[in-house]
């Protein structure tokens, strides 16, 4: 699905996470055409029917994970975010084990009040690619907490939140297609993880306490 950043200004609405838990956020929505009833039943089963985590039980290799726009732990440049061009920063991925097939990434709000928030799910990119470019999409993206398939930027109802890329190289392919939520990700993907890393950023945004 692809993400018209022409209409981002228009979209920021949508791309709150208090719009897309809100049952009357959601109908409004729908009402305006911003999303199908495709994306509207999405965004119900996130409220309904919260999967649980998926517990690991095994020990791997670590990644090391770092972006040249912003360091761990740092503020977020505004640019990737929905109060600006909101397309993915660039990251850079070491120390990836010879055995690993490919590569996921998960990026989530891990402070949002609704548990954590899904805004990237990338995954089947090709092991030997360390860098991941600026606003580029090099595998399958799944359905994140908006129910688009897409990169979307963090977009804080309020306060400063983490936001964290967490990087995994697995032993093999994932044999699911762009409609795969985040647990069907990490259900398929946790018997064959050999190595993990991760990066976090905060944001803000203004006048948002």
């Amino acid at each position: 699905m692809a993400y018209n950043r022409e209409h981002r200004e228009e979209e920021v609405g949508r791309d709150t996470e208090e719009n897309v838990y809100s049952e009357q956020g959601r109908s409004n929505l729908l009402a305006a055409g911003e999303i199908d009833s495709a994306e509207y039943g999405v965004m119900r089963g996130y409220e309904e029917s919260p999967a649980e985590k998926v517990v690991k039980d095994y020990e791997v290799a670590e990644l090391r994970v770092w972006s040249p726009a912003f360091k761990d732990r740092e503020e977020l440049p505004g640019k990737y975010t929905c109060d600006d061009i909101n397309v993915n920063p660039p990251l850079t991925i070491e120390d990836v084990p010879d055995e690993a097939k490919s590569l996921a990434i998960i990026f989530e709000d891990v402070d949002s009040k609704y548990g954590d928030f899904t805004h990237w799910l990338l995954f089947n990119v090709d092991p030997e690619m360390n860098e991941i470019g600026e606003d580029s999409s090099p595998g399958i993206e799944g359905v994140n907490s908006f129910g688009g398939e897409e990169y979307r930027g963090p977009c804080p109802e309020s306060g400063r939140h983490r936001y964290v890329f967490n990087v995994y190289a697995l032993n093999q392919s994932l044999d699911l297609g762009s409609e795969a939520s985040k647990e069907e990700v990490e259900q398929s993907m946790t018997p064959h993880i050999v190595a993990e890393g991760s990066l976090t950023g905060f944001y803000e945004r203004s006048g948002k306490v």
